[in-house]
């Protein structure tokens, strides 16, 4: 949109500016001897063409002939603030009005006015100074414009540019119709007058300069085309009686020679692992497809950091730098009224890996023309240079999935009943040349080989499941098949890249790194992209059950959710957590928990605090009371196939395990709109309390005769070692004489003396 820095000088330099008021319209007044010496004539505030919301305007038709026509302009409704003074004060051009709170002289209308007459006063931002203003006459009241066409898009400089002001109504002779124009962002303007026919008007631009944009918009005034075109942008202005600036933006045309603006912003796409397309939009064409404001655009690009791409008009400026040429391939709708955009294309190709590639983008019309370089004229930067490398170099790359794998983790959900399949797809950058193999390891979908305990010729067993203490992933091939954790050869996928889509059907947690060799390594040294002094770890992959995502989850702990008072004899049981109207359920009057109430809240799950019997050896104390707390920890367990007794209503082992199976059987046949209610439990697999015993299940499972022998005694080599949490227990004589190390494994908020940490590997 157009400026007034030309009228801001001339204001300052006269002494005329003042601080605006921010008057409103009915705070500037134009009384005079026609329309009478009161301050009830209130202008119309406006915004006007330069997006200023200060400007005012007040209309009246003369009612009989005045020659000497006196009037003022007065602000505040106070007659303090009159401005007059101007005793030959122009019509249709501006002039001043002298502030003169102290004086009451009038300005007088040059010619006086005329009966029936049409009379139109405009003054913006009056301060307490003095102020410039216009009074344009006309024999009646002027025509508004109500729409333009024509004068967008692109000509050829011999073409004549033809615009349509269509008016509202026929406008009186006193009221000319304009195009203002510029070429140079309104540091200087050409007024063209439109050739008035009825109600519509046509101004004609012609004689065009190349490689030129256009900015306009239509106006009508009283003023002379001469006056308009030599006077400051404030008095255009203020002579405006009716304008079509395409709501403050103007409008444009141009003609073709340079571009208007080029767009690269790094848009290539590398295709069969050595070549580059390279795309620019560049501005402009029309949307038939002509007059195209550049028709020549070529790459200049050079191979090495130390060199840079030099050259002008399709010529290399150096010895260093190869021209590839570019061709128009599409156009795209553009907002702008000088055209629509180019897409230009070009290719580089047989491009070496590994090395720095730098380009430029240069595009012109001819050889008469100037020649632009991206990003020209955009948000980008202007000439210039861009960078690319095929392959990359430097510390080894790893996605899942597209996001970065170190330490991170993808969560995928499955339904493993109905055979669902999910996939995911590995990107490996080793950062190194010379690869003879490139490999993804991990335990992926293995699910069903934990507990194998693996063998090849390099590997021999040692007792432990695969997934309790795996094998040196080093001596795994390709070809070890039956192993848990597994080695797959990964695809190249571009210049040292390479790619893997791993297939899951089984739910559970597993881990992925990758690896590679370079040319001349043994076939059991690997170079691993899990590196912890490096910073680099190993990526997660969690798989969960699809329901998982259709749960409504309730934590609870069965001792407090319908307890009665903060003691033993008043816990609640499993019992307690059904209704009065189940099989074995509540009896008595204090029933506000029950599935009934669960399926009100629309809950499917319940996720219980720890049920299982704690510890009762090297229990923590109480500081205050040097008594062990009661019941003490149910995170320190002690029998992971019984349920505590005082979660049964008879504080027995055997009332805990009756009273949970039938919640839990309740739950699985509970018929209300939630469906079924899953269970569950908070399991605690880190570690165990010093006492813990191997329970029926260790019975059933062949590792004892006696559920109620401990399992460090039975099997010592589960727990971690007292000074190497990485290496298996040896001995257990009591809770208080071992080898096994306090859990848990991990130093950064303490230990917790009442459990004994579990060995991993």
């Amino acid at each position: 949109m157009k400026t007034d820095t030309v009228v801001l000088a001339l204001l300052l330099t006269v002494g005329t500016a003042g601080t605006a008021l921010g008057w409103t319209s009915e705070e500037v007044d134009f009384p005079g001897d026609l329309q009478g010496w009161n301050l009830d004539l209130n202008s119309t505030k406006y915004t006007g063409p330069d997006g200023s919301t200060e400007w005012f305007r007040y209309r009246f038709t003369a009612g009989s002939d005045d020659a000497s026509y006196n009037f003022k302009m007065v602000t505040g409704n106070d007659w303090n603030n009159d401005y007059g003074g101007n005793t030959n004060f122009p019509k249709n051009e501006l002039d001043i009005m002298w502030y003169q709170p102290l004086f009451d002289t009038a300005s007088m209308l040059a010619g006086g006015a005329t009966s029936g007459f049409y009379y139109v006063f405009t003054a913006k931002n009056p301060g307490l100074t003095d102020t410039f203003i216009s009074v344009m006459e006309l024999s009646a009241a002027p025509a508004e414009i109500s729409s333009v066409t024509g004068g967008t898009g692109t000509y050829q400089t011999n073409e004549a540019v033809v615009i349509t002001i269509q008016l509202a109504t026929n406008p009186p002779p006193e009221q000319h119709t304009y195009v203002r124009y510029t070429t140079n962002d309104w540091t200087s303007w050409h007024m063209v007058p439109a050739a008035v026919s009825g109600s519509t008007a046509r101004a004609t631009i012609s004689n065009l300069a190349s490689a030129t944009t256009y900015e306009w918009y239509a106006l009508t005034s009283t003023a002379n085309s001469n006056y308009l075109a030599h006077t400051n942008s404030f008095a255009v202005d203020a002579l405006t009686l009716s304008w079509d600036n395409n709501s403050g933006d103007n409008f444009r045309f141009g003609t073709p020679g340079e571009a208007a603006w080029m767009w690269h912003n790094n848009n290539r796409v590398i295709y069969n692992s050595s070549n580059a397309q390279i795309w620019v939009k560049i501005g402009y064409i029309n949307g038939d497809g002509s007059l195209p404001w550049i028709t020549n655009a070529v790459i200049y690009y050079v191979f090495g950091d130390t060199n840079t791409p030099s050259g002008s008009y399709g010529t290399p400026g150096n010895a260093q730098t190869r021209v590839a040429p570019m061709h128009f391939d599409h156009i795209e709708q553009d907002s702008s009224d000088l055209g629509e955009a180019m897409w230009w294309v070009g290719h580089i190709t047989n491009l070496p890996y590994f090395t720095m590639i730098k380009y430029k983008i240069g595009a012109w019309y001819d050889t008469n023309h100037v020649e632009h370089f991206a990003d020209y004229n955009t948000c980008g930067t202007n000439d210039a240079v861009f960078t690319f490398q095929l392959g990359h170099l430097g510390d080894p790359q790893l996605t899942v999935n597209g996001m970065n794998a170190n330490y991170t983790t993808t969560k995928l959900f499955l339904d493993e009943s109905a055979g669902e399949t999910q996939y995911i797809t590995v990107v490996y950058k080793p950062g190194v040349t010379n690869l003879q193999r490139v490999e993804i390891f991990s335990n992926l979908d293995r699910r069903d080989y934990v507990d194998v305990d693996y063998t090849n010729q390099y590997i021999s067993g040692d007792g432990y499941p695969d997934g309790i203490k795996p094998p040196d992933g080093n001596l795994i091939s390709t070809n070890d098949t039956g192993a848990y954790f597994r080695a797959y050869p990964m695809t190249p996928a571009g210049p040292g890249e390479y790619v893997w889509t791993g297939v899951i059907t089984r739910c559970g947690a597993y881990r992925l790194t990758a690896r590679h060799q370079t040319n001349g390594m043994a076939a059991t040294n690997w170079i691993w992209y899990t590196d912890w002094s490096a910073g680099r770890r190993d990526h997660a992959i969690v798989v969960s059950p699809r329901k998982a995502l259709d749960l409504t989850m309730y934590e609870l702990n069965a001792l407090t959710v319908e307890a009665t008072a903060p003691s033993k004899a008043g816990r609640s049981t499993f019992r307690d957590l059904l209704s009065t109207n189940d099989a074995g359920g509540d009896d008595d009057s204090y029933d506000y928990f029950n599935l009934d109430y669960l399926d009100f809240l629309q809950v499917n799950c319940l996720w219980f605090q720890p049920i299982h019997p704690n510890g009762n050896e090297r229990m923590e104390e109480d500081p205050e009371t040097g008594n062990y707390y009661d019941p003490g920890s149910p995170y320190a367990t002690r029998d992971y196939f019984a349920v505590a007794p005082r979660f049964g209503s008879a504080d027995t082992a055997q009332s805990a395990m009756e009273e949970f199976t039938n919640f839990v059987a309740l739950c699985d046949s509970y018929t209300g709109s939630i469906g079924t209610i899953n269970v569950m439990l908070d399991g605690v697999f880190n570690h165990t309390s010093w006492d813990a015993e191997m329970g029926q299940g260790g019975v059933d499972l062949g590792y004892t005769g006696n559920p109620t022998n401990r399992i460090g005694a039975v099997r010592p080599s589960f727990y971690s070692l007292i000074t190497d949490y990485g290496m298996p227990a040896t001995y257990y004589v009591s809770a208080w004489s071992n080898d096994f190390a306090t859990a848990p494994d991990r130093g950064d908020f303490g230990k917790w003396d009442d459990v004994t940490e579990l060995y991993y590997g």
